[in-house]
């Protein structure tokens, strides 16, 4: 990844959160924080880099590993487009209101910049890991294991409500994540495992400089 690149990204992180820290108070006053977990292992995926030192390398990409799962969770988000009231009771038509709309585009805007974050992230970290370790087709497996990892991370966060802080009380997780795994636990995991797939693949297309008619 390009420093260009991680300075617009930055930038674009920095500028959303003060924003919805500032200004948003209402229906989605939650997604300041959430944008701020998703900052976090986009941040530490700067910082894993072939050449860091093994020492230091290994300990970033486990807490890496444990706030990926921020990232795509803002994806789970867009549930709370419900909280919008957007369709008239009298028509069960979607109303034109400045103020849906301007909540959705925000809505949007924040789940979007996560999730490309988050996928920009396991590309470099994946690419950094494949010239570490002499391999380069690791990232063929690396990428699709991380993500799933990630979508058990969203499935723990979401419905478990247990958040990444937490893992400094082994003793209360633990218990929990061992009784999880059920039927629908699979099934959500599945889904938000190809919907990660999906959007690093589409991302990994999007960055190829081929025309469509090619």
């Amino acid at each position: 990844m390009f420093l260009s690149t991680k300075w617009w990204l930055r930038i674009a992180f920095w500028v959303a959160l003060i924003y919805l820290t500032l200004f948003e108070h209402g229906y989605y006053d939650f997604l300041s924080l959430n944008l701020l977990l998703a900052y976090i292992p986009v941040e530490i995926g700067f910082w894993l880099t072939p050449k860091r030192h093994a020492l230091l390398f290994y300990p970033l990409l486990v807490v890496w590993l444990l706030f990926l799962p921020n990232a795509p969770y803002l994806l789970t988000d867009l549930v709370h487009l419900t909280l919008l009231d957007a369709y008239s009771p009298v028509t069960n038509l979607l109303i034109n209101s400045p103020k849906v709309w301007y909540k959705f585009t925000e809505l949007i805007i924040t789940v979007g910049l996560g999730t490309v974050g988050g996928l920009l992230s396991i590309q470099a970290v994946v690419k950094s890991l494949s010239q570490r370790w002499h391999h380069d087709w690791l990232r063929y497996w690396l990428v699709p294991g991380i993500s799933l990892l990630s979508a058990v991370g969203i499935y723990i966060g979401r419905f478990l409500r247990i958040h990444t802080v937490y893992l400094l009380m082994p003793n209360w997780i633990v218990p929990r994540i061992l009784t999880m795994w059920s039927s629908r636990m699979l099934f959500f995991t599945g889904l938000l495992f190809l919907v990660q797939m999906a959007a690093y693949g589409l991302m990994v297309l999007m960055q190829r400089p081929r025309s469509l008619d090619a």
